[in-house]
């Protein structure tokens, strides 16, 4: 995975050393469902170790990355913010 681009692939390796299926159950349980929570609350959280991985994936990778690993899929959502003009 992520051979376009080699710290990215290196830090998934680093990544499927470690079986995230409990923890992604947790986050959703608790409502972690964006891809920032699950990596930096939840993956790091429970493993700091893994903090420089995640961080090299990035959030939309890391999306990538859990679909293709763990039976878990992503629904974007869309948001409206306001500006003053």
């Amino acid at each position: 995975m992520f051979d376009y681009n080699p710290s990215k692939k290196k830090a998934a390796e680093e990544l499927d050393k470690y079986d995230f299926t409990k923890l992604l159950k947790q986050c959703c349980k608790i409502g972690w469902r964006d891809p920032l929570s699950i990596g930096l609350k939840g993956i790091v959280g429970r493993y700091p170790e893994l903090e420089d991985s995640v961080r090299q994936i990035g959030p939309d990778d890391l999306v990538h990355y859990l679909m293709a690993k763990y039976p878990v899929f992503f629904r974007p959502k869309v948001s409206v913010e306001m500006y003053f003009l």
